[in-house]
């Protein structure tokens, strides 16, 4: 009995360190938030140090009345922005969420952030994993700056280029 049951308990262990590898091979770099009034837009690099796809399926905050996965595009020089059924974060790279482009939006506020304040935030991906972030705020006219020297934008059709938020 002692056995099946060791037996069982070494089973679940091993089942739980492929999901444990996975959660730690999403690495969120460089976040922050820009807020005008009661809605905002966050901003990161999401890198998979995996050696398989993830998919960010949605965000949410506690302090926000709605958060969407975001992405601009642009058709006969007309941008629209529009919300995204999830974002592919192809194995061993990084993905850039960045004005103009791919983005987190985050829709009524409880209360008006200003800069320096942190925005909670939580990500959520494919296999139940997240990851909670506190997300400083920027002032508006705030440029990202990118410290890794392998960064890159991801590109699929559906990423074009447009105007900021």
């Amino acid at each position: 009995m002692i056995k099946a049951v060791l037996s069982f308990a070494i089973a679940l262990c091993g089942l739980a360190i492929p999901a444990m590898a996975e959660e730690d091979a999403l690495m969120v770099h460089d976040a922050w938030a820009k807020v005008s009034f009661k809605n905002g837009a966050v901003y990161m690099n999401i890198h998979n140090g995996d050696t398989k796809a993830a998919k960010l399926l949605k965000a949410s905050s506690p302090i926000a009345k709605r958060v969407e996965v975001h992405e601009v595009t642009e058709t006969d020089g007309v941008f629209k922005m529009q919300q995204i059924n999830g974002l592919d974060i192809p194995a061993g790279e990084m993905v850039v969420l960045k004005p103009n482009g791919y983005h987190i939006m985050v829709f009524g506020l409880q209360n008006m952030l200003k800069v320096g304040d942190e925005l909670p935030l939580t990500l959520h991906f494919e296999g139940g994993i997240q990851k909670q972030l506190a997300v400083e705020v920027k002032p508006i006219d705030h440029k990202a700056t990118h410290k890794h020297a392998h960064d890159h934008d991801h590109e699929t059709p559906n990423n074009h280029q447009g105007h900021g938020h």
